[in-house]
């Protein structure tokens, strides 16, 4: 019986494969964030279920939403929740003029650069107070 191969030093062992990535934030009030999401966002609803709903960002991305007292964490309620959900966008114009459109808070401070001059990019809040940023290389 043969022995598993060994990574090389300078080769990396390769790892399982990855299907997707899942960013997860806890609210109090989870229909309000949830109807934000849909129809704010206009994203996808993937599943609805007691304290839990996932939304499709894009690809094999999604966001998941889950209710106080269901799930392995709680609410944040401080205003830096230590995480933002960063969506890149090729048409960052047509999300910040839909936003402003619908009123969002936050949209009104206009396209910054960030990533010292790599991107263009604005911020806004859910209702949970979780940084959504909307960003496209330049």
């Amino acid at each position: 019986m043969m022995d598993a191969p060994r990574a090389q030093p300078d080769q990396p062992e390769p790892h399982p494969h990855i299907g997707g990535g899942y960013t997860i934030f806890y609210y109090d009030d989870l229909a309000s964030a949830a109807d934000w999401y849909a129809s704010v966002l206009g994203l996808t609803r993937m599943l609805s279920a007691p304290g839990l709903e996932i939304f499709r960002l894009g690809g094999s991305s999604c966001v998941a939403l889950v209710g106080a007292g269901y799930g392995s964490q709680m609410p944040v309620r401080e205003t830096n929740k230590g995480v933002i959900l960063s969506l890149e966008t090729e048409d960052l114009e047509g999300w910040h003029a839909r936003l402003f459109r619908m009123g969002v808070a936050g949209v009104g401070e206009g396209l910054q650069t960030g990533v010292d001059g790599r991107t263009l990019e604005f911020k806004v809040r859910d209702p949970g107070g979780y940084c959504v940023e909307f960003f496209e290389w330049i």
